[in-house]
């Protein structure tokens, strides 16, 4: 298993024999004081390689990208017995005016 420096929803990504997992881990902090013998003990088993690598090629990135997606069921991948976060993201487009300054 291996750590990876990409994240879709905000929950970070493990790989493991070429395939991508979601973690329950959304903190940065806490992604990198975990050991490598830990991560099976954070590891959904949602396999979202399908999800992950058509992210990668559409957007033509590689590495460090947080993907937030509409599509996204993302409670299918949390866990039951697990609150959901109070955070709400909002994407602003090119077209969005700032209200407020001169």
């Amino acid at each position: 298993m291996k750590k990876t420096n990409l994240r879709i929803q905000n929950f970070f990504i493990i790989e493991h024999k070429n395939k991508y997992y979601l973690s329950d881990i959304d903190n940065l902090e806490d992604w990198k004081s975990i050991h490598l013998k830990e991560l099976k003990l954070f590891l959904k088993n949602d396999d979202i390689t399908e999800i992950l690598k058509n992210s990668l090629i559409k957007h033509k990135m590689n590495s460090n990208v947080n993907f937030i997606l509409n599509n996204f069921n993302s409670s299918k991948y949390n866990s039951n017995n697990q609150e959901k976060s109070p955070v709400k993201v909002v994407k602003l487009s090119k077209k969005t005016k700032q209200s407020g300054g001169k």
